[in-house]
């Protein structure tokens, strides 16, 4: 049986993306993107109402629940039905009627002057789903007229980091409801004051800052609670072989979903396997107890209905994940998110009895096949002794470049200008690579599967000698879409003495108006493709912040 790293692994299949597709949802459907825009427009009036009965010290964390729930739900890259999108809709009408109803109560029992904002309709039973679907395009058009490239980028962007920060807080609440009251309703205030017809420049990029030093505070809590209960992440290795039985492919984010859903198979014959980022539950030594679960299946990087079609067992999508799921049409899938959308079965209050039932009513593998293992995670302690030795060449002057290679284990065909950057670097020069390894005496390789929490940990560690001693990181990003872009706000609001360069081959589903805003506002570089040209310029930015 072949062992494997991940870096290899993922060349088997030539990708040339990232693994997750966006944070944000790309929806190309003009239908599907007037439906969320009128969720948005719902969950802004909920989130004024909320705070204000925050205010008045009324029970507000319902209405914030559902604040969080709705932003996640138009994150979410998947077809909403017409049932759903109605059912959920009325569900924040009624809940923003409420909302809205108390406030008025208590401020006019308390001679408290009014301040209502315009709804699309006060009453459930005026509800008519044409009519929402028009409120939604005209709400489109409105934002595509008032809002000039810029001001559009960055509201994109905040976004952006919004949903990330909403799926963060979701994520928390499932181990503890109480562990982020402050940065929760920090959140809902941008979504609140966050109205396209009035925001300015400035108070975007206020608000990008705000949202992304949250968003950071958000990803290092739930990392913290995940190694609270699962344990501290470790060097694991992760079978990709198929095991003859009845099968279930759990793929998304969410752990405690593939917990709580690996303590409900126990005991039966039903085979689990993780699929994208849940291969990071290998890790933990919780999940190294179940022997249901066997292994990772997946064959794509960027295909998911490749995946799902070829796999001969039930799928099950946890809460909240960002895979595009938007052109998924097969059946027997199964999801923990608040809706499913097309074709999908939504799994109420953790029950999954009928889903259970389903997989043993497939056929699953039919024979073992091996197929070979592959690394993941890592041993913190190990890479600490490197970076201290790193540091002591800083603090030497024996290193005035350097460099990060990453922040995905995956470059796909860049491999060519990479190695030739090795090979252009002088000898004062130095590489971290998380994504490309070269047999080269002035660069480390980190062969960790796409866990940011490692960059942040080695960033921390790296960043007060190269402020003492003037020494830039200089990041450069193997890939670019809008999976990352959030990441990239954690390093910029977060972190002081980083460059951010990336590549000149982007995803098709980033908008290069985007790009610009990045470039011109927030100083982000884009590569040219040519090594000694970009050098050049990494040099002489280095030169010029040094002066």
């Amino acid at each position: 049986m072949e062992s494997k790293n991940m870096h290899n692994y993922f060349k088997m299949y030539n990708a040339d993306k990232c693994i997750f597709d966006a944070e944000v949802s790309c929806v190309s459907d003009p239908v599907q993107a007037s439906l969320k825009e009128i969720l948005l427009y719902e969950i802004r009036l909920l989130a004024y109402y909320t705070l204000k009965l925050k205010e008045f010290n009324f029970e507000y964390k319902k209405y914030a629940k559902h604040i969080i729930d709705g932003v996640c739900v138009v994150s979410l890259n998947m077809e909403i039905n017409r049932n759903e999108f109605s059912e959920y809709l009325l569900t924040l009408i009624d809940l923003r009627c409420e909302a809205q109803k108390n406030y008025i109560d208590y401020s006019e029992k308390n001679n408290l002057d009014l301040q209502i904002l315009k709804a699309y309709t006060d009453k459930c039973s005026d509800f008519n789903f044409i009519d929402a679907l028009k409120q939604g395009e005209l709400q489109n058009i409105q934002k595509n007229k008032i809002l000039d490239k810029d001001k559009k980028s960055l509201y994109d962007i905040l976004y952006i980091i919004i949903q990330n920060a909403c799926r963060n807080i979701a994520q928390i609440n499932m181990f503890n409801e109480n562990e982020v009251e402050y940065e929760t309703i920090e959140i809902i205030k941008l979504i609140s004051s966050t109205n396209f017809k009035s925001t300015q420049i400035e108070k975007l990029k206020s608000r990008i800052e705000k949202a992304s030093m949250l968003n950071y505070r958000l990803y290092k809590t739930l990392k913290n609670l995940s190694s609270q209960k699962f344990g501290e992440p470790q060097l694991s290795e992760v079978k990709l072989d198929y095991k003859k039985g009845k099968a279930v492919l759990v793929t998304g984010d969410s752990l405690i979903d593939l917990y709580d859903f690996l303590n409900s198979v126990e005991g039966t014959d039903i085979n689990v396997y993780t699929h994208d980022a849940l291969i990071l539950a290998h890790c933990y030594d919780e999940f190294k107890k179940f022997k249901n679960l066997v292994g990772h299946y997946q064959k794509s990087i960027d295909n998911l209905e490749m995946d799902f079609s070829s796999f001969p067992g039930v799928i099950l999508i946890t809460r909240n994940g960002n895979g595009n799921y938007l052109n998924i049409i097969r059946g027997l899938i199964y999801t923990t998110n608040e809706i499913g959308g097309k074709g999908v079965t939504v799994v109420k209050d953790r029950n999954f009895e009928n889903l259970i039932k389903t997989a043993n009513e497939q056929p699953g593998f039919k024979e073992d096949k091996e197929i070979g293992k592959i690394q993941i995670g890592y041993n913190f302690d190990e890479i600490e002794l490197k970076i201290n030795q790193i540091i002591e060449k800083i603090e030497n002057n024996e290193i005035n470049n350097l460099y990060m290679f990453g922040l995905l284990n995956n470059i796909g065909d860049l491999d060519e200008y990479f190695k030739h950057f090795i090979d252009k670097i002088n000898d004062n020069s130095y590489i971290i690579s998380l994504s490309f390894d070269d047999n080269k005496k002035n660069l480390y390789h980190i062969d960790s599967y796409y866990d940011y929490s490692l960059t942040y940990k080695i960033l921390e560690k790296l960043e007060p000698v190269c402020i003492k001693k003037h020494v830039s990181i200089n990041i450069i990003m193997t890939e670019f879409n809008l999976s990352l872009i959030s990441r990239i706000f954690d390093i910029i609001n977060n972190f002081h003495y980083e460059n951010i360069y990336i590549p000149n081959r982007i995803s098709d589903h980033v908008n290069p108006q985007i790009i610009e805003t990045l470039r011109s506002i927030f100083g982000i570089i884009l590569l040219s493709g040519n090594v000694e040209k970009d050098l050049r310029m990494i040099t002489s930015i280095k030169k010029e912040n040094s002066n």
